[in-house]
């Protein structure tokens, strides 16, 4: 069985907003149906800094040019990290 390591990519959405402190950052991701096939639905588990978790659907997406991998849900997004 594969397993995959996924990089939570950081979203900075305050960049023309005053930021705040009570936004709960995600520590940790997983995701027990990823396939690497572009446009898969797929769930993401994210665990946050508070220890709640919340499953959200994703979709995951291949970079045309880079030809990187990342799973979407919106709220978190993860970087597929290349094996090795």
């Amino acid at each position: 069985m594969m397993t995959h390591q996924f990089k939570i990519i950081e979203q900075d959405w305050y960049k023309r907003r005053v930021p705040t402190n009570k936004r709960n950052r995600p520590v940790s991701v997983s995701i027990p149906d990823y396939q690497q096939v572009p446009n898969h639905m797929c769930q993401m588990i994210v665990t946050y800094d508070d220890g709640f978790k919340k499953e959200l659907l994703a979709r995951v997406i291949q970079n045309q040019i880079t030809k990187n991998w990342t799973v979407d849900a919106m709220e978190v997004a993860v970087q597929v990290l290349p094996k090795g």
